[in-house]
């Protein structure tokens, strides 16, 4: 009988959960503040508002497409069953390691790319409005 790590199922099974916490996490800890905040009426672009639906989109993004791999692990281990430890141990580094290039910069990085997009695009059709 082998490890967990050279379970695939096992090791989709972590790819799930960090899935879902990807997605989940960030909803759950919304305060009430960034909720009023993002509710509130506005005279000009609601920024919050922008903000919290790009993070929703890259959590969606990123969230969705690690649970589609655990999922895909799953499928797999259930035609084979076993994989080799240094193939189990490769994947859940790269489960780490990309979870923590996520949380660490590229969500940073990409909500600033998007929300200079939106500002850029609703300064745009202010202009054009007048």
């Amino acid at each position: 009988m082998g490890s967990a790590l050279e379970d695939l199922q096992t090791i989709g099974l972590f790819y799930d959960l960090v899935g879902i916490l990807i997605l989940g996490v960030p909803l759950a800890k919304r305060g009430t503040t960034a909720i009023v905040e993002q509710a509130s009426t506005h005279w000009d672009i609601n920024l919050p508002a922008a903000e919290e639906a790009v993070s929703a989109k890259l959590d969606a993004t990123f969230g969705t497409m690690v649970l589609a791999l655990g999922f895909l692990m799953q499928i797999v281990a259930r035609f084979t069953v076993n994989v080799p430890l240094a193939f189990g141990c490769l994947c859940l580094a790269a489960l780490a390691g990309g979870a923590s290039v996520y949380y660490l910069w590229w969500r940073r990085h990409s909500l600033q790319r998007h929300t200079k997009k939106i500002l850029e695009l609703a300064e745009y059709q202010a202009h054009e409005a007048t």
